[in-house]
């Protein structure tokens, strides 16, 4: 392929041509006359042509660079013109930030929020999608993506976003039929609704408050949720078990008497890589588009605080105890 002239050739062709002299040139551009011809040279060089008549004392487009300049040269306005517009973006960001949001996350935390950034940016659009599968961000043009546990693309960038807390509940029917757990043992005596994103099946992971080893359980039960998980909560408001779900989803039905956390004197978290933190994706470092970089900066912002920080860590310890492997 034939090299294109870079931009800095082309513009001091112009320049020679509007100026009407390489020193004339030269001072509009601020660079030397010698600067001047030296870049004409090399742009004829190039192009294998000669642009300009040289004499002492006047110039002139050769028939071959009269062409080339209106052909060419004389369309870098426009280029100019987008220059200037993509320039402009940094000063006055405007555009859509397309975005995957886990959908209990978004619609309990993060929809709150939007307000702010809306009222801070008018010209920044929203465009989301609320789904609990795990996307592929590049193929389906999101600019970013948030996700429960620590994913293992290398391909994105990853930023811990929150740890948020988890409560383990159930309605008090359900607990007066068939009775409150004292220990992660007696789940295995219960109905648990369980979670699964595809196939796989989140385990419960359980630290004493006091300390201690932890220990993990795979829950089992005759009600599943796959993909949008927020609907544990429903199924335990409906007696059909004990769930897992985070604190600040289910703090209004505790407080109303709808539903009771059980096995308060442990921390309860995921058992899955990254435990249930929550992780912001986005496919690029550089070159992000400042409504971009500007709409992570502020999802750092917004969940930075302890509210949303767990209280137990991410990443599993040693010491740790699978009570179903063991049985």
């Amino acid at each position: 392929m034939t090299n294109i002239p870079d931009t800095r050739s082309l513009v001091t062709l112009r320049t020679v041509v509007d100026s009407g002299s390489f020193s004339a040139a030269a001072h509009v551009l601020r660079v030397t006359p010698a600067a001047v011809s030296k870049l004409i040279a090399r742009l004829e060089l190039e192009l294998g042509i000669r642009i300009f008549n040289r004499s002492t004392r006047q110039i002139s487009l050769t028939p071959e660079g009269d062409a080339f300049y209106r052909a060419v040269v004389a369309h870098l306005g426009g280029l100019q013109d987008a220059i200037d517009n993509a320039r402009e973006q940094l000063r006055a960001p405007a555009g859509v930030v397309r975005a995957s949001i886990a959908n209990s996350f978004g619609k309990m935390f993060l929809i709150p929020k939007l307000g702010k950034f809306l009222e801070a940016y008018p010209g920044i659009s929203l465009d989301l999608c609320f789904d609990d599968v795990p996307r592929d961000l590049i193929s389906r043009g999101y600019d970013v993506e948030i996700r429960y546990g620590a994913p293992s693309d290398s391909r994105y960038i990853c930023r811990r976003l929150c740890g948020l807390p988890l409560a383990l509940v159930a309605s008090p029917a359900y607990l007066a039929r068939r009775g409150t757990p004292r220990t992660p043992h007696d789940l295995a005596a219960h109905d648990c609704i369980t979670t699964s994103i595809g196939t796989r099946r989140a385990a419960w992971r359980f630290t004493p408050g006091s300390g201690g080893k932890s220990v993990i359980i795979h829950p089992t039960g005759h009600f599943n949720v796959a993909d949008q998980l927020d609907g544990v909560i429903d199924g335990a408001l409906a007696g059909l078990g004990i769930t897992l779900a985070h604190r600040g989803a289910v703090r209004h039905f505790v407080e109303r008497g709808d539903l009771a956390t059980v096995l308060d004197d442990h921390v309860i978290t995921s058992s899955a890589r990254g435990g249930s933190a929550v992780y912001l994706l986005y496919p690029h470092r550089e070159f992000l588009s400042n409504r971009v970089r500007l709409f992570i900066d502020f999802l750092s912002d917004c969940f930075s605080d302890s509210e949303y920080q767990e209280v137990a860590p991410d990443e599993l310890e040693d010491g740790e105890v699978d009570l179903d492997a063991l049985t």
